[in-house]
């Protein structure tokens, strides 16, 4: 929906640019559904706000601080979505700050910023005092899921829960489940959470002794996988190779460890398998058991689990994966797309202001899949 003259002012703050998983996911990719016109803070406009890229840019990280605490005397007729933290050198008084001075402050989260307990020089700019003081000056709270709402809520009573949804759009269907030659496990990610791939080594290890398999990794890493690096095929991370390598998959893999940080992740990985209709097995892991659920993914709590659920699918006929992958993307669409969740979000960000869905003749902008977080 394009804003009207009526329309309050809207003002963006994050962290991370749009190359940021978590800023294109929970803000740039809802400007471009909304059709909505805005005004953006991003920090240093990269994909990460570390410690590092700061020392390696120190000119634009200070006329950045400079630019954010100006920003307050400029939104009392703005609505304000921030993004997790406005800067990573934040005690939260900055972004409680802005929640405060907007005509109408909106706090956005999606990982579990609570639990974060680095030491060094993350102890001194700790994200849960940042976290805990945004929560408690928004006006309402967007959690992206029910784990992390929980722990809002503690600060803050307006809380609404809104996934990190997907563009059905922008992923191509994946149209053969016909498993030709040697299985294709894909993995797709970041590099901090490779981690999560690795644990799974024996179970993946004996699948290639059974099958042959192997295991397509899409990301930017480069990080060994001992145990399992005679079958992984590294693929650097890029929004072609993402939407190629999706399509060409046999089955993914979503997997996780279980701790309070990973209870808090909202699934987005299991919801890009399933708009591509990649039949999926993923770790139970907070919110990913009820996507799996909603998917028809299958849950794997444990090695042996790993190798017998992904034995199984590899199993299948064809016509019964391509229904797996055929339900999975019809849940997509329907319960964690944008289109799906836009009335709700444009309800949050415009209370007073009647929705009406974007123009469904205008020609259709195709965005870039993201990696996951």
């Amino acid at each position: 929906m394009l804003p009207s003259a009526s329309t309050p002012r809207l003002v963006t703050v994050s962290a991370y640019g749009h190359a940021g998983p978590s800023s294109r996911v929970r803000v740039y990719d809802w400007l471009r559904h909304l059709e909505a016109s805005s005004t953006n803070h991003d920090y240093l406009g990269a994909a990460d706000a570390s410690f590092r890229r700061i020392m390696s840019r120190p000119g634009a990280a200070f006329r950045s601080e400079m630019a954010l605490r100006r920003l307050s005397g400029r939104l009392v007729d703005a609505t304000l979505l921030l993004s997790r933290t406005a800067t990573p050198l934040t005690t939260g008084r900055l972004e409680a700050g802005l929640l405060t001075a907007a005509r109408r402050g909106v706090y956005d989260f999606d990982d579990a910023l609570y639990a974060d307990r680095r030491g060094g020089v993350h102890r001194l700019f700790a994200k849960p005092r940042a976290w805990s003081r945004a929560v408690a000056a928004a006006d309402v709270v967007v959690a992206g899921n029910a784990t992390l709402a929980q722990a809002a809520r503690e600060y803050n009573d307006a809380v609404v829960v809104v996934p990190s949804c997907v563009e059905p759009g922008d992923y191509d269907a994946k149209d053969s489940y016909e498993v030709t030659g040697r299985p294709n496990l894909v993995w797709v990610g970041s590099p901090a959470t490779e981690q999560y791939l690795a644990h799974l080594a024996p179970a993946l290890s004996r699948l290639h002794a059974a099958c042959d398999a192997v295991v397509t990794v899409v990301s930017r890493g480069d990080r060994p996988f001992p145990g399992m690096d005679h079958m992984v095929r590294r693929v650097d991370w890029s929004p072609a190779a993402a939407r190629e390598q999706l399509a060409r998959a046999d089955l993914a893999l979503a997997p996780l460890v279980d701790d309070e940080f990973t209870r808090g992740k909202c699934a987005y990985k299991l919801l890009q398998y399933g708009a591509a209709g990649v039949p999926t097995v993923g770790s139970p892991v907070g919110v990913n058991r009820t996507v799996l659920q909603d998917l028809g993914g299958s849950a794997a709590a444990d090695l042996e689990q790993w190798f017998a659920r992904v034995a199984d699918v590899l199993a299948m006929a064809p016509a019964d994966r391509a229904e797996l992958g055929r339900r999975a993307r019809a849940a997509v669409a329907e319960t964690y797309s944008y289109g799906a969740w836009a009335p709700v979000f444009w309800r949050i960000l415009f209370p007073d202001l009647p929705w009406s869905a974007p123009d469904a003749g205008a020609p259709p902008h195709r965005a870039s899949p993201g990696d996951e977080r």
